[in-house]
């Protein structure tokens, strides 16, 4: 019987339908485990259709300080643009794609983002 086999297709798991919480963890963190394995070179280039993955985080960072900005009173947002900035304050960045990684070139974000 599968962990979340109260789920119907389609609908989102939740602690009132999933059976058993620990299998229904095991069977997730595996199903993301293998998902991150697959190499995604023969996967579609980045672009808008698949919100450029695997291109650097710069390409998120207007979208990401407006996220911020609408979060203001939700959520620490000093710590999160923090969070932010320091994936920016490297002299080279880390971009992990599928099982791969490639450098980025560093960025000046960290000196144009605004509080």
């Amino acid at each position: 019987m599968a962990a979340h086999a109260r789920t119907a297709p389609g609908c989102p798991s939740t602690v009132d339908n999933v059976a058993d919480l620990s299998r229904f963890a095991s069977d997730l963190a595996g199903f993301l485990i293998a998902l991150r394995g697959i190499h995604p070179a023969d996967g579609p280039a980045p672009g808008v259709h698949n919100f450029y993955r695997g291109r650097p985080l710069a390409v998120y960072d207007a979208e990401t300080r407006d996220a911020l900005a609408a979060l203001e009173r939700s959520i620490d947002t000093d710590a999160a643009r923090d969070v932010w900035r320091r994936r920016f304050s490297r002299t080279g960045l880390a971009i992990r794609c599928g099982s791969t990684a490639t450098s980025a070139p560093a960025t000046s974000l960290s000196a144009t983002m605004v509080n």
